[in-house]
């Protein structure tokens, strides 16, 4: 890959040992949100999907959303757009939903060996991507099902 990619990728793996990365991506949460549906609801934040009132686009029920949106509100999420692996929706964001393998939840992702064969950190970090809720959005549209409980927890 060349002199440039050797260069960057050791002073990379300089900063991960000496930990000045680790340092610059401290996480340090500065206050609680409790948020409730009601409380959500009320606000008057502009959001990039606008409200369901809003939207002109013709609704139309498809059966392949029916299905895919149906799968996730059974606690059957879509991983990496292909899978769906055994998953839970008890909120346990630090567990491989295939190994059953749980991270520790205050431990920096520096320090967790995303390499390793038995517990696949992907499989974690791919359901904090939210690309079920698409599915789950474009369902409550077109289908006016109210989703909205689902999203928030």
């Amino acid at each position: 890959m060349g002199p440039a990619y050797f260069f960057n990728r050791s002073l990379h793996l300089i900063n991960i040992k000496c930990g000045s990365i680790k340092r610059r991506n401290e996480f340090k949460p500065t206050q609680q949100l409790n948020s409730t549906l009601n409380d959500w609801q009320k606000t008057t934040t502009n959001y990039i999907i606008p409200t369901k009132s809003n939207i002109t686009l013709k609704k139309t029920k498809n059966t392949a959303l029916l299905t895919k949106a149906l799968e996730c509100l059974n606690g059957n999420i879509l991983y990496f757009n292909s899978a769906y692996p055994k998953s839970l929706l008890e909120n346990k964001w630090h567990t491989n939903p295939v190994t059953g393998f749980t991270y520790p939840k205050n431990q920096h992702w520096l320090a967790i060996n995303e390499f390793s064969p038995e517990n696949d950190i992907k499989y974690v970090w791919e359901r904090s991507r939210f690309c079920f809720l698409y599915d789950i959005i474009r369902y409550d549209y077109h289908f006016d099902k109210d989703c909205s409980q689902f999203a928030i927890n």
